[in-house]
């Protein structure tokens, strides 16, 4: 959801510059311009991150609820583990993105 946000207002321009939300790289940190180029840039792989992260979500509950634990072993622990993997690699490719755009900008 956080990167959903994140997504939504680096696509609208709307991501002030600061120290707690957002893309932090020394590149994307130098100059407005940097951060809002950086921003967009990332802006796809932020969304499918995002959605990516919802439907793991959604996998895991139904592993829970549906399949009840023991009857298919570890799926109700797979799925959220796959999850965060597909997440975390999001965010990293999010982050090389925006440092190449933000470097393009100077």
């Amino acid at each position: 959801m956080v990167c959903g946000s994140i997504a939504s207002a680096s696509a609208k321009g709307t991501l002030p510059r600061n120290g707690a939300i957002g893309i932090r790289t020394k590149a994307t940190k130098s100059s407005d311009a940097a951060w809002d180029a950086g921003h967009r840039a990332a802006v796809p792989i932020m969304r499918w991150t995002t959605w990516f992260g919802l439907l793991m979500t959604a996998a895991t509950v139904i592993a829970v609820i549906v399949l009840h634990p023991g009857d298919e072993p570890g799926w109700e622990v797979s799925a959220p583990i796959l999850g965060l993997l597909g997440v975390f690699a999001g965010l990293m490719a999010a982050a090389v993105f925006a440092n190449r755009a933000a470097k393009a900008v100077g």
